[in-house]
């Protein structure tokens, strides 16, 4: 039985993930910072090792105890007033996740997303030929994918700008959806296309991604 160490692991994505492991027999250690997400967790029979981004040791040990099979890391800060802070502690997070994989081959999973690349262009439209602004912070990824040339199955999955799950929207879409009914109309740009999952496809892909990185 696989043994996974999950970050983010009460979360709209981390909770449906770790019921989508647990449904296909795997064992889970997870990160719960507050009492109520350790109850959750202990709930579906889950390990809970306290702590939070920020306590870089406890994220080192979790992940190097020798039972791990792997680690998918979901937490983030959403806080967007600070954003750049955030990306840079998520980096310093992957950092220590990442350290005692190295040689071992296990597959680590890190998020990120699909969306802008933040281009600085005269006219303000993005081509393919453009760079992203090198202050975008897409760090997190990067840091990860790096960890491939150190013994470590590196994976990166991006999520589309939103992940619905019905009544238990929030976030942006659910801002889409109040927009909506507040002004009994749909807006949008022709010709109408938008990337978004369903949270169980989500939860499905992190499922298989880990279990293709264990081979």
């Amino acid at each position: 039985m696989p043994h996974i160490f999950i970050t983010g692991a009460t979360g709209l994505v981390g909770s449906a993930t770790v019921d989508e492991l647990i449904n296909h027999g795997h064992k889970i250690t997870a990160l719960a910072r507050s009492d109520e997400s350790a109850r959750k967790l202990e709930s579906k029979g889950v390990k809970v090792i306290r702590g939070g981004l920020t306590d870089f040791e406890t994220l080192k040990q979790a992940a190097g105890d020798p039972s791990i099979d792997g680690v998918i890391h979901l937490a983030f800060v959403h806080n967007f007033d600070e954003y750049t802070q955030a990306s840079e502690l998520d980096v310093l997070a992957i950092k220590a996740l990442g350290e005692p994989l190295e040689g071992t081959n296990k597959p680590f999973i890190v998020s990120s997303a699909v969306g802008g690349l933040d281009i600085e262009s005269d006219d303000g439209v993005a081509t393919e030929s453009d760079l992203p602004n090198p202050a975008f912070p897409r760090k997190s990824e990067k840091t990860a994918l790096e960890l491939s040339s150190k013994g470590v199955t590196a994976i990166s999955i991006r999520l589309p700008p939103t992940v619905h799950a019905g009544q238990h929207d929030k976030g942006f879409i659910r801002i889409l959806i109040n927009s909506a009914i507040k002004n009994k109309k749909v807006v949008y740009v022709e010709p109408s296309h938008w990337s978004a999952v369903h949270v169980s496809d989500a939860a499905k892909a992190y499922r298989l991604a880990f279990e293709a990185g264990l081979k």
